[in-house]
């Protein structure tokens, strides 16, 4: 994953469809992991635009309103979450959560290794299909994961947007995406609902 990524190309971002991926983090330590919320978009050519980058070592409470947070400030409806263990809990606390009632929130456990789950997004950075933010202040962070991937101190970055990328490939045939939620069933009888 050493290729070059090239600057983001002028678009409209309502011609995209967005999603966010969380990595979520337990510790808050100096030498942990980090929790990553990373927000992509995929156009109708399927090139893939890495449009935000958050990340940092909270606690679950200050965690669960950075995630609300930048959710809502991307304007998301689909979002994914590794639910490995803790996270199932912290998954099931966002779907609930009334603020994000418009989004779609989809488990995802991680079963493969990293590598293996990085290669949908190495494979669209080898074909010019990845882009990224121009001048985003957390390019450098992105850059320096992808060249020491998977031997650096961190790769939550990498796992984070190629969650991203794996979810926005499954989902981008759903168009548009239905919001959450249940469909009022409606009566066979006339004027019973």
């Amino acid at each position: 994953m050493t290729q070059t990524i090239p600057e983001l190309p002028v678009i409209e971002r309502s011609s995209l469809k967005l999603g966010t991926f969380i990595d979520l983090a337990a510790s808050t330590k100096t030498r942990a992991d980090f929790t990553v919320i990373a927000t992509c978009g995929i156009d109708s050519e399927e090139n893939i635009y890495i449009l935000n980058i958050l990340r940092g070592r909270w606690e679950w409470p200050d965690a669960r309103e950075k995630i609300i947070e930048e959710i809502l400030a991307q304007g998301v409806r689909l979002a994914g979450v590794e639910t490995n263990g803790f996270q199932l809990s912290s998954f099931q606390e966002l779907v609930r959560e009334s603020r994000l009632r418009n989004v779609a929130f989809y488990p995802v456990p991680v079963s493969s290794d990293k590598v293996s789950r990085a290669l949908l997004c190495s494979a669209r950075g080898a074909a010019g299909k990845l882009f990224y933010r121009k001048n985003a202040a957390w390019f450098e962070d992105l850059v320096y994961e992808l060249t020491n991937f998977p031997g650096g101190d961190h790769d939550d970055i990498v796992d984070a947007v190629s969650g991203c990328v794996e979810l926005l490939n499954n989902f981008q045939v759903a168009n548009p995406i239905v919001l959450p939620g249940v469909p009022k069933r409606r009566s066979k009888w006339r004027g019973r609902g």
